[in-house]
């Protein structure tokens, strides 16, 4: 492993210990704890992905050093790409539908 692996490496361990804060925590800053879980879930499932993400590559990353192939690699692109694009899809489907409701009905008496 070169030392752009090993700087990658580094990386990918400092997003995984943010991950780790976030999904213990449920809290983005460092002060306070949520006051229950249905508070700080959202955030602790992002900082369950992070933890999951940097374990996933991590392991590539010295699968890859020893020599041995990662075929999962390009399963795991092909994956984030396509949970990239259905995140994209529900975020336009929600605000679409947000606005629908925000909208005035018109014609009806009040």
């Amino acid at each position: 492993m070169g030392t752009a692996g090993v700087i990658g490496l580094v990386l990918w361990l400092m997003l995984g210990l943010a991950g780790a804060w976030l999904l213990i925590t449920g809290r983005k800053l460092v002060f306070g704890l949520p006051r229950d879980f249905r508070e700080g879930w959202p955030v602790r499932i992002y900082g369950l992905a992070y933890v999951l993400v940097a374990a996933f590559v991590a392991y590539e990353g010295y699968r890859a050093s020893r020599g041995l192939p990662v075929p999962s690699g390009i399963v795991f692109i092909y994956g984030a790409v396509a949970f990239t694009v259905l995140l994209v899809i529900l975020a336009a489907w929600d605000r679409r539908r947000v606005a629908r409701s925000a909208r005035p009905t018109e014609g009806l008496p009040s």
